[in-house]
Order: structure tokens, then sequence, then C-alpha cells
């Protein structure tokens, strides 16, 4: 997204954001929706419960290129769960993700390491211009 029209969104998003007038379905509105962005970053590995006690929905994995947040997904129970994602600094303790104690707790992962996906998700603004406004 041209970094200009990013620019414009927000401010106008910042500006709707603190009207407490009914909506207009005339009026310009920005949605905010969360989108799985695989090519910004995408992982298959196993996942482990991490032994450190910091509380969160967290992951750390190895060779990520920027903070994220990201969606991880056990494939063999089906359950997700959308974490903030940091790179790792060091090795992940043999494992290619480590997951919070509550992330593994809603992805149903004990002990053993977990075979899981981890796909970046991003937050894009989404300007809705009703038809007769410009």
């Amino acid at each position: 997204m041209n970094p200009v029209r990013y620019l414009v969104i927000l401010l106008i998003a910042g500006t709707l954001s603190g009207c407490d007038r009914p909506v207009n379905p005339d009026a310009l509105t920005v949605t905010l929706e969360p989108t799985e962005e695989p090519e910004a970053f995408y992982r298959e590995g196993l996942g482990r419960r991490t032994t450190t006690d910091a509380p969160g929905l967290w992951a750390v994995v190895s060779q990520l290129p920027r903070a994220e947040s990201a969606v991880i997904r056990n494939p063999r129970s089906g359950a997700e769960v959308t974490v903030a994602l940091f790179a790792a600094r060091r090795s992940v303790g043999g494992s290619d993700i480590e997951i919070s104690a509550e992330a593994a707790d809603a992805l149903g992962i004990g002990e053993e390491p977990v075979a899981v996906t981890v796909t970046a998700v991003r937050v894009e603004p989404n300007l809705v211009v009703p038809k007769d406004v410009f």
C-alpha cells in the first residue's frame, strides 16, 4: 500500500474513532480487518510449551524478520490462537517454535512438542467510500 494513502487512512480512522455519533451510511468509513499474510511469514514446525512463566498469548521463532501478530494452528486438533510473534535471539530449545503456556493451552499442547503452523497476520485499513461521495 502507498505510504501516503496509508497515512491518510490512519488519519481519517483516528478522526472517526473519536466520534460518538451514529454511523452515517453516506459517510466515509474505515475498517481495520486482520488478514493472514503467509507471504510475510509462514512456518511449519514443532511447537513446544515454554518453560518460562511469562503470561500472555505469544510465541518465539527463529529467523523472523520483524515482530508480527500471527495465528498458530494445531492441524491435528483444529485449534488456533492469535499471538504476538517474536524473533528468537537464541535457539528455542530444539524446537522450531516456543509457545507461551496460555497459547499452548488454547492449542492443546502439553509437555510433548506438536506440529503446528504459524502465519503472520497484518491489519490493513480499508477505506469504504459511498458511491456518491467523490
